[in-house]
């Protein structure tokens, strides 16, 4: 072999190079740039899942808020009367209604009959005042 063949050879190897190195720094640079991207997509994401899950959290406490309120009217509907108990209180109200209007009948006739009845004491109370004011004159 002589020396041309081997330079030629030197030549052909240092293309080969060159076009690897040039290839590669291609690969290398989509590469870089789809890792950057994907750094990037997981910060949105990233970013986005803390958002979802501070929406999650604020969604459980509100739910546990209307949760307990609702436990709170449930209670409290235990101890109000039903349709029927209620109907049976109106019915009660009404009867007693009726029998204070009697009550209140009777003692307006027993005020006046005995207003009537002292009407005669005042007169006779009026007459005795006057009787000790004309003998004290």
């Amino acid at each position: 072999m002589d020396l041309s063949q081997l330079l030629a050879w030197i030549v052909a190897a240092n293309t080969i190079i060159n076009f690897g190195t040039t290839v590669y720094t291609l690969m290398s640079a989509r590469a870089t740039k789809a890792i950057e991207g994907i750094k990037a997509l997981d910060g949105k994401i990233s970013a986005l899942s803390e958002e979802r899950q501070k929406a999650s959290d604020k969604v459980g406490e509100r739910f546990q808020k209307v949760e307990s309120r609702l436990l709170k009217i449930e209670a409290d509907m235990e101890h109000m009367p039903d349709r029927e108990q209620a109907n049976a209180l109106a019915l009660a109200i009404e009867k007693l209604s009726g029998r204070v209007g009697i009550l209140d009948e009777r003692l307006t006739g027993r005020i006046e009959t005995l207003s009537e009845r002292l009407n005669p004491v005042q007169a006779m109370a009026s007459r005795l005042q006057e009787l000790e004011f004309e003998r004290e004159k």
